[in-house]
């Protein structure tokens, strides 16, 4: 199945710390296949959304389940005021929680972009928590486009607009061959 848009998955959603975290699930074709192998949860990036991975997880769910989350004041997560709020540690929090929430002592994890650097520091901070680790897309370090000038102006247009609004702008502001040389 193609990538088809967002909100098109059914959610469900849970108070993990101070906010209601949504997410979705893809269950495997039997509950014996399932439980060989550990959940696979999926990090979406910056301005994402769960249904980033609608178009796969069909596929990725034959033999476990598979976990997409919607990262705070991303998707049906919900928006937290305080732009304080959205720090990478918190993120690894919720993230932990949910894994927590749901039961998951071991999951493969992938992360991609700026969900990859929340991926990368939950595997610092409970390695304990993950068999694999999957980075999709994913710098080591906070790319220079996105420094702090740069990130204060995307949070402001998030804060005033929304999340879907940044995202349009930051599309229509780059074509992929310009946003792919920004971030070399």
């Amino acid at each position: 199945m193609p990538a088809s848009g967002v909100d098109e998955s059914a959610f469900r959603r849970a108070r993990i710390g101070d906010l209601r975290l949504a997410w979705s699930e893809a269950e495997p074709a039997s509950e014996e296949v399932g439980a060989a192998q550990p959940p696979l949860v999926l990090v979406h990036g910056f301005t994402g959304h769960r249904d980033d991975w609608i178009g796969v997880m069909p596929e990725l769910a034959r033999h476990r389940c598979v976990i997409a989350p919607d990262l705070r004041g991303h998707g049906n997560s919900e928006v937290i005021t305080d732009a304080s709020g959205y720090s990478f540690d918190q993120m690894v929090k919720d993230l932990h929680g949910l894994l927590e929430h749901l039961a998951i002592a071991r999951c493969d994890l992938l992360g991609h972009s700026a969900g990859g650097m929340v991926a990368l520091r939950l595997a610092l901070a409970h390695p304990e928590s993950l068999r694999s680790l999957i980075l999709l897309n994913t710098a080591p370090e906070t790319p220079k486009m996105l420094e702090r000038e740069a990130w204060l102006s995307a949070v402001e247009i998030a804060e005033a607009r929304g999340m879907a609004a940044l995202q349009s702008i930051l599309e229509s502001a780059f074509s992929a061959q310009d946003f792919a040389q920004r971030f070399e």
